[in-house]
């Protein structure tokens, strides 16, 4: 008979639940040898059923994870005298499966308690695949800063915000990253962290509260990655006891200088998504490297090695060692809260592997790289006096400036890149955006050419990860019986 997995249940705790958007997930399994088709689940409360939610046929043999919402419709909370929110907190329910009959297949029994130490549980439904995903947080009222909190290997959200002790000036947001384990807070885990903060700031009054981004061991590299990879969504970064990369860390092989064009093809990728390739990225953010008094060797080691590469180009950086991450972040976080932002909105610098995404920096933006996989690297002055935007460019295709900086200039602007011919830009409210696009001879011309966004093309590379990220349609044959 088909069952629910209880230790498989997602749902968001008393404080979040008390949400219209709270969503939740179990996995329902049907080990029989026919379809379970028209099944719904439905979640049964003391002071009344919410609706039904139909759950898609599931075929033989198989699991699926199922998703339901545990707000109340309008028109129930209309008749229960109250908000779909007020409707549900603090309810124990039952999520019950029922097929054709009326009568439960299946049931789930769920005591909601308390958020311990004031960490609530939330959930979102993620863009990547449609799951609902966890995510911890602990609110601080009245701030103006958030602190996205990546946890170590073995660690829960809950564990990483547990650790890093009180934050009396800052809201904690700690992601899933889809597991414990088994994350590097790359791909999929890190598109996680995303999602996570994406939804709290949604949910947040305080939509343009600054973000210090901060982690520890795994956390701190994935911190690293994410920081000088989405380098406008930071305002600081804290890393503690952080490897550096999966080279520094052993698990990949140092890539070696190919002689054949197919063996440059296939380093490509481990050159790019280093994040010393990116590290320039970093110069407009509030960085703090630490480690602790019992740090391994290739933490210490990689600590020194960032030490060396912000040195040569960070205006002001904190480098710690034997301390804890709870030291560094509130440190940070006082450095965040004192000094204005490092950013210099004539200047842009930034590095990105070729055909990731983001590759926009300000009023820049990298819409394809010349060599997929490779490094890009921009590097923009614009003069306010002049109007002129000049500037060096490497690996980049096709570039796409906006004018949301320029509208109030009396200068019309124009742009010299990589020592060619200037070229003019005629503002308009019609055509907001200048597109310029890099011939095979290397010279800019301004192009109107738009690409396609629903076919594969050069504006929208990018590997298997990022195709299995939209969602794809998979068809495979079996060469087996008709059936």
């Amino acid at each position: 008979q088909p069952y629910l997995v209880e230790g498989s249940l997602i749902a968001p705790s008393v404080a979040s639940a008390a949400d219209d958007n709270a969503m939740a997930s179990v996995l329902v399994v049907n080990p029989t040898t026919t379809p379970l088709a028209k099944s719904a689940l439905v979640v049964v409360r003391p002071s009344g059923d919410l609706a039904p939610m139909s759950v898609p046929s599931i075929g033989p043999l198989a699991v699926y994870p199922a998703t339901f919402s545990l707000a109340a419709s309008t028109e129930q909370a209309s008749t229960e005298g109250g908000s779909a929110a007020e409707s549900f907190a603090g309810e124990s329910y039952t999520v019950e499966l029922r097929g054709a009959e009326p009568d439960a297949i299946a049931t789930l029994r769920v005591d909601p308690s308390p958020p311990a130490d004031g960490i609530a549980t939330r959930t979102l439904v993620s863009q990547i695949d449609g799951s609902v995903q966890p995510y911890a947080v602990r609110e601080t009222p009245d701030t103006d800063t958030v602190i996205l909190l990546l946890h170590d290997a073995g660690q829960t959200p809950r564990d990483a915000i547990a650790r890093l002790g009180a934050t009396p000036s800052a809201t904690v947001v700690a992601p899933s990253g889809r597991g414990p384990f088994g994350t590097d807070w790359e791909a999929w885990s890190g598109a996680d962290a995303m999602e996570a903060l994406a939804d709290y700031r949604s949910r947040s009054a305080n939509k343009d509260a600054r973000v210090l981004i901060a982690g520890v061991g795994m956390g701190g590299h994935g911190a690293l990655h994410l920081a000088t990879t989405f380098p406008d969504r930071f305002e600081a970064l804290a890393t503690h006891d952080a490897w550096i990369s999966h080279t520094t860390l052993g698990r990949t092989r140092s890539p070696a200088r190919s002689p054949s064009p197919i063996g440059r093809l296939l380093t490509r990728p481990t050159v790019a998504d280093d994040p010393l390739a990116r590290a320039i990225n970093l110069a407009d953010q509030i960085v703090s490297v630490s480690t602790s008094a019992d740090a391994s060797t290739t933490a210490l080691a990689d600590a020194r090695t960032l030490r060396a590469t912000l040195g040569a180009f960070h205006p002001r950086f904190a480098y710690r060692e034997a301390t804890s991450l709870a030291a560094a972040t509130r440190s940070t976080q006082g450095d965040l809260l004192a000094r204005r932002p490092l950013a210099d909105g004539d200047t842009i610098e930034l590095a990105a592997r070729g055909g990731a995404e983001p590759t926009r920096s300000g009023w820049a933006r990298i819409a394809a790289p010349r060599r997929e996989g490779a490094i890009v690297r921009l590097a923009l002055r614009r003069d306010p006096a002049t109007g002129l935007i000049s500037g060096s460019t490497e690996n980049v295709r096709r570039l796409v400036l906006t004018d949301g900086d320029f509208s109030g200039e009396d200068q019309q602007p124009r742009v010299r890149l990589d020592g060619g011919r200037e070229l003019a830009w005629k503002l308009s409210t019609r055509r907001p955006d200048l597109t310029l696009e890099r011939d095979e001879r290397g010279v800019w011309r301004v192009t109107r050419s738009r690409w396609s966004k629903r076919n594969k093309g050069p504006g929208r590379p990018g590997g298997l990860a990022a195709a299995v990220s939209n969602r794809p349609l998979l068809v495979y044959g079996t060469n087996g019986s008709a059936d």
